[in-house]
């Protein structure tokens, strides 16, 4: 199910089963015990303002995608808005969830390694052992570079 497709729908329609991602968040208020959250929806359709039944007060976030278990189109003073009362946030399983901290971690080593990079050059070049005009280095000085950071980053 799309943004559009809600939108063609008409006030009342009530459905479900399908997900969509936080825009943004926004506004938070309490009904009796029960707390309602408004949210943008997005997707590659468009967008649409929803208030959704949080239940206790656990708000949610941008960029969060939600499973939307029952749901229904609404008047709103700008058009129609989505009313969501049963959902679930999507979780990533435990094979996910290593694969992400794994990739966060070779980025570091690459942001890392880069670091230690521009700085030998930089020293490089103020000590005069490399000329600015002979950038790009030519393979046998990117060896011995990449051999420096290696060095420094794991100390053999």
């Amino acid at each position: 199910m799309t943004i559009d497709q809600i939108l063609k729908m008409p006030i009342g329609q009530k459905f479900g089963g399908f997900d969509l991602t936080i825009k943004t968040a926004k506004k938070k208020w309490q009904v009796n015990k029960t707390w309602m959250h408004q949210v943008c929806l997005m997707d590659e359709t468009g967008e649409m303002l929803a208030d959704v039944n949080i239940g206790q007060y656990i708000p949610l976030h941008r960029g969060t995608r939600i499973h939307i278990i029952v749901a229904e189109v609404q008047d709103n003073e700008k058009g129609k808005k989505l009313y969501i009362d049963q959902f679930d946030r999507l979780t990533m399983t435990v094979p996910e969830y290593e694969a992400q901290i794994g990739s966060a971690e070779d980025d570091w080593d690459k942001v890392n390694r880069g670091k230690v990079r521009h700085g030998l050059i930089c020293a490089l070049i103020r000590s005069g052992q490399i000329k600015e005009e002979d950038i790009p280095l030519g393979s046998g000085a990117k060896m011995k570079i990449e051999a420096l950071v290696d060095y420094i980053m794991t100390g053999k």
